[in-house]
């Protein structure tokens, strides 16, 4: 996550976002965490294994962090209809939600334990660049610009009330979504809950994540951002209050399918409102 976080800052100031460069990137940081569990299959040193994967992790972060740019490339393809762009690419994340788990069940232990989980991404990435191959954005040239708003500085950008309202909304709505999904798995594992359980819960929550994506281009079109955005983040706390209630399986997975809807409300409303705000 700190690797994504920093990569899209340098990304931001460079302006330039290569969509091959992240698939190499995944494929060379899912490579490198391979040999990590490799070693660690033959009882080579915790911590080299450690430091081996943590390095095909960070690369697994950067091209992460070209991935997130994705959303504001389609939004800029399609300018009349940029809501509508952000959630036809985020809708995307339903195919993950859906196989994701279940292929990370199958490969757990087909070779050495987790070896296979880090090829299937290996293959996911270069299936990504053969479909980028298709994807032509023309670069923006100096006639493009001509009446654009000039340049303006982070902290002039700050000064606008609804950059800064996006910028907060959305950081709480992700920051939430990421220490549940972070956190629950570990919950339900010391609870005695069986992977498969805890698997279907994470598939759910996936679900959740990315199925509003298919008409939210329509409700930010019909309510605008502000509703959007708030009724997102209402999802989330309603999301924790439902868990607090007990440690049902039935509870886990009912709450984190609202956590999902309201990190996909909150964040591509506040997606919708930052581009709004600096175009």
């Amino acid at each position: 996550m700190l690797s994504w976080d920093a990569w899209s800052s340098y990304l931001r100031r460079c302006h330039v976002v290569s969509q091959y460069r992240g698939s190499f990137l995944g494929m060379l940081g899912a490579a490198i965490c391979v040999v990590a569990t490799w070693f660690h299959s033959t009882g080579a040193p915790a911590w080299g294994c450690l430091v081996i994967l943590s390095i095909g992790s960070l690369l697994l972060g950067f091209a992460n962090g070209i991935v997130n740019f994705f959303r504001f490339a389609a939004a800029d393809a399609v300018p009349h209809k940029r809501s509508f762009a952000i959630s036809a690419v985020l809708f995307g994340g339903d195919v993950a939600a859906l196989s994701g788990p279940p292929l990370g069940l199958w490969t757990k232990t087909l070779i050495w334990e987790f070896g296979a989980s880090y090829i299937a991404i290996i293959i996911l990435f270069f299936c990504a660049f053969l479909v980028l191959l298709l994807v032509n954005i023309p670069e923006l040239t100096k006639p493009d610009l001509t009446g654009a708003v000039p340049p303006r500085s982070i902290w002039g950008l700050l000064k606008v009330p609804r950059l800064t309202l996006a910028l907060v909304t959305g950081t709480i709505g992700f920051g939430c979504m990421v220490l549940l999904m972070g956190l629950i798995p570990v919950v339900m594992r010391s609870l005695s809950f069986e992977e498969a359980e805890i698997s279907h819960v994470l598939q759910v929550h996936g679900v959740g994540m990315f199925l509003p994506s298919l008409v939210l281009g329509f409700v930010i079109e019909r309510f605008g951002t502000m509703v959007t955005i708030f009724t997102g983040l209402l999802l989330l706390l309603g999301a924790n209050g439902f868990m607090i209630t007990g440690t049902g399986y039935w509870q886990f997975m009912v709450g984190m399918l609202f956590c999902g809807f309201g990190w996909n409300l909150s964040f591509i409303g506040s997606t919708t409102m930052l581009i709004e705000c600096y175009l």
